[in-house]
């Protein structure tokens, strides 16, 4: 072994390490390093799509895995996991046929029919999926124990659903025997014209949008309950902090929160506190509880609905913020995080510069707003 092998070896061991203790970003940058002094090498590329998974950088993570196929077309692990990020960005068929394929290298490869059974299941196919579930409980060993109680789990709903539907089929059928004649039609209630004013008033606020990283795969691996547990906590926070600035109107939106400020100053600083005390959080937390956010701010006219809600521009405008990625910026930067970030419009920007440092992240043509160039700031929440 040659002297740049072994260096590439040492940087694959390096970024191994930050990975288990959650330095994702620099495990991608050992891997990187890796893969530089030895393009050949699968496990370097294995890993560093494993980084970027945990980064939300799907399709980074597939190309890496794409690679070291190519480098190792037995390379059983990659197939698996490739199919786990296409599985959460919704491309299932594909998922599949990696499941497929890493089953067929390695028939007792048990992680493989545990993510097949739970994108069948997705898919409505509860009896293959059942299956794959039942395999999956035969061939684990005690290191997998929690994830081998919820497949049976899932085994268990599956056939609580089928019992229902059989027993809804039945009554259902016995239902149109006595049903005799049918009953006189009964005309329906007549529709209210509408309000000449749709809205209650309209008024000038700060929308934010939060959003937690990796949701779907959280609930994809880990369970709808213990996402819910960290969305409570998150939920928590966000009361603790937001009802002391000036809070006007929040709802929940299933992997994260829309809500309203009096103005722009008091909406930053609700962000910049709630990722400080995640921040504090994470640190007493495993990976699988790691709550990881991203969020979006804009300030203008916005209108209220009856039940309080807000509706307009800037809403939509709060939500594409906080989504954007980086490859949609132009004249980027190179500050802005994948995750654990706060994005502002320039509108609000001109509004905190005073009293928040933020850097200039570039322009952006967002979806429903093409051809007009937003530029957008990141908020340097923890020099505040």
């Amino acid at each position: 072994m040659g002297d740049q092998e072994k260096n590439a070896k040492y940087c694959l061991s390096c970024g191994k390490e930050n990975a288990k203790i959650g330095k994702l970003e620099e495990a991608v940058k050992d891997f990187t390093e890796a893969i530089t002094l030895d393009q050949k090498d699968a496990d370097s590329y294995y890993n560093r799509g494993n980084a970027k998974s945990e980064l939300c950088l799907h399709e980074g993570a597939i190309n890496d895995y794409d690679e070291a196929i190519r480098l190792d077309p037995k390379y059983t692990k990659a197939y698996n996991n490739r199919g786990n990020v296409k599985s959460v960005l919704g491309r299932k068929k594909e998922a599949i046929n990696d499941y497929d394929e890493a089953i067929r290298l390695d028939p007792k490869y048990t992680k493989a029919y545990y993510g097949r059974g739970l994108v069948k299941r997705e898919l409505g196919k509860n009896k293959e999926a059942a299956n794959d579930f039942h395999l999956f409980v035969g061939l684990t060993d005690g290191s997998l124990g929690e994830f081998k109680k919820r497949a049976l789990s899932f085994i268990k709903e599956i056939e609580n659903t089928k019992k229902r539907k059989k027993k809804k089929a039945k009554k259902k059928k016995k239902k149109k025997a006595e049903q005799k004649e049918k009953p006189e039609p009964v005309a329906p209630e007549p529709i209210p014209a509408p309000s000449d004013k749709p809205y209650k008033d309209i008024h000038s606020a700060a929308v934010m949008f939060i959003d937690v990283c990796e949701s779907t795969r959280i609930m994809h691996y880990h369970g709808v309950v213990h996402f819910l547990k960290m969305y409570k906590i998150l939920d928590n926070i966000f009361n603790k902090t937001a009802n002391q600035n000036g809070l006007i109107f929040k709802k929940g939106l299933g992997d994260g929160f829309m809500a309203a400020f009096e103005d722009e100053v008091k909406a930053v600083k609700t962000a910049a506190e709630i990722l400080k005390a995640l921040k504090v959080y994470n640190k007493t937390q495993g990976d699988k509880s790691q709550i990881n956010v991203r969020i979006g701010i804009d300030y203008g006219q916005v209108y209220r609905g009856d039940d309080d809600d807000v509706f307009g521009m800037r809403v939509n405008m709060a939500a594409r913020i906080e989504g954007v990625q980086k490859s949609s910026v132009k004249e980027f930067s190179g500050n802005m995080p994948e995750r654990i970030r706060i994005l502002v419009s320039h509108v609000v920007y001109a509004s905190i510069k005073n009293e928040w440092e933020c850097d200039k992240v570039g322009w952006v043509d967002l979806k429903g707003f093409e051809g007009t160039q937003f530029w957008i700031y990141n908020v340097d929440w923890e020099k505040a």
